[in-house]
C-alpha cells in the first residue's frame, strides 16, 4: 500500500460548500486548508477513497461534520510549530470508530462516545471505514472558563455523550446539516453557548 500525503496550510475557507470527493489527494489539501494542518494518508489498499464534509465557521470556531472511508490523519511536530493558533479538539462519534493517539496515550472512541484533546500536541488519528463524526475546533484563549485542571480531567479520555454534551453535539449537527451561516453577535453567542455546555459536561 502506498499511502497518499499532503499538507497544506490553513487558510479560511473560501466558502461554505461542503467538501465532497473520491480523490484522496483533494481529501487531504482541502481539509487541510478549511479544518486544520494534518498530514493525511489513504488506509485503503488501492485508491479508492469516499469523503464528504459539511463544514461551518463561526467566530472563532470550526465545526464539521464527516463521512470517510479508512484514512488516517497526522498532526505532526513541525505542523504544530508552523500553527500559531491553539485549539481544543472535540470528536463526536456517530458511526464507525476513531483511534487516537495523543500525548503517548491511546483511545478508541465508539459511536455514542465524545473525547477532547490538543492540537498543540502531537497527534494520530486512525478513522475506519464507514465512519461519520463530528469535529469541533475551540480555541484555547477563550476556553479559561473551564479551568486548567477541569481540561487535565478530561483531556484524552472517552466520554459518554449524554446530558449537554449531546445538547452540544445536537446544536452543531443542526447547523452543519442545515447549512446555517452565523456571523456578528450570533456567531459569538453559539461559540459561548457550546464552550458553556462542554465545560458542564
Amino acid at each position: 500500500m502506498n499511502p497518499s500525503t499532503s499538507v497544506v496550510p490553513l487558510s479560511p475557507a473560501a466558502d461554505s460548500a461542503p467538501i465532497c470527493t473520491n480523490v484522496f489527494s483533494r481529501w487531504g489539501e482541502a481539509m487541510s486548508r478549511r479544518v486544520l494542518t494534518l498530514q493525511a494518508q489513504n488506509m485503503q489498499p488501492s485508491e479508492r477513497f469516499s469523503g464528504h464534509a459539511a463544514i461551518a465557521r463561526f467566530h472563532r470556531c470550526v465545526a464539521a461534520d464527516i463521512r470517510s472511508s479508512a484514512h488516517r490523519v497526522m498532526r505532526t511536530r513541525s505542523l504544530v510549530s508552523a500553527d500559531q493558533d491553539r485549539y481544543f479538539k472535540v470528536m463526536w462519534q456517530v458511526s464507525g470508530r476513531n483511534r487516537i493517539e495523543h500525548r503517548r496515550n491511546g483511545i478508541t472512541i465508539e459511536p455514542g462516545q465524545w473525547a477532547i484533546y490538543d492540537t498543540a500536541q502531537p497527534y494520530t488519528v486512525e478513522t475506519s471505514d464507514d465512519s461519520r463524526f463530528l469535529v469541533l475546533l475551540l480555541p484555547m484563549s477563550e476556553m479559561s472558563r473551564w479551568g486548567e485542571s477541569g481540561v487535565d480531567y478530561v483531556a484524552g479520555k472517552v466520554l459518554p455523550t449524554r446530558g449537554t454534551s449531546e445538547i452540544a453535539r445536537s446544536a452543531l449537527t443542526a447547523m452543519l446539516t442545515g447549512g446555517m451561516e452565523l456571523e456578528g453577535q450570533g456567531a459569538v453567542v453559539m461559540q459561548d453557548s457550546i464552550s458553556a455546555l462542554l465545560g458542564t459536561a
